[in-house]
């Protein structure tokens, strides 16, 4: 291999990954200013978004009987999964081999 291109070729790639973490740089750069003058401002109070005092207030069902919503929900989801008529495998597929015959073999010879 010629010198010249082994080195064209390096410079080339130095030059690549110099323009892309240069874009990443600047990406970082940018998306901090714009964290900065538009980041998260503090909620105040609206007493017009207020809950009426005629509104009944449910409480948060975190847990059934000491377990978490979400483990619920997983298990149902599995037990769904589970049922299914068609479910996934992991089997390996293993063609018919006299379903579709090889054309090189099932051509006619001369």
């Amino acid at each position: 291999m010629k010198t010249e291109v082994l080195s064209y070729s390096v410079v080339v790639a130095i030059l690549g990954m110099a323009v892309v973490f240069g874009f990443l740089w600047f990406l970082s750069v940018l998306m901090s200013t714009i964290k900065a003058m538009f980041g998260e401002r503090p909620q105040r109070d609206d007493p017009e978004r207020a809950e009426s005092p005629s509104t009944p207030k449910r409480p948060a069902r975190e847990s059934v009987d000491g377990v978490p919503q979400w483990v619920l929900a997983a298990v149902a989801a599995y037990v769904i999964e589970e049922e299914l008529d068609a479910q996934r495998s992991a089997e390996a597929w293993i063609p018919d081999p006299s379903a579709f015959p090889d054309a090189w073999t099932a051509a006619p010879r001369f």
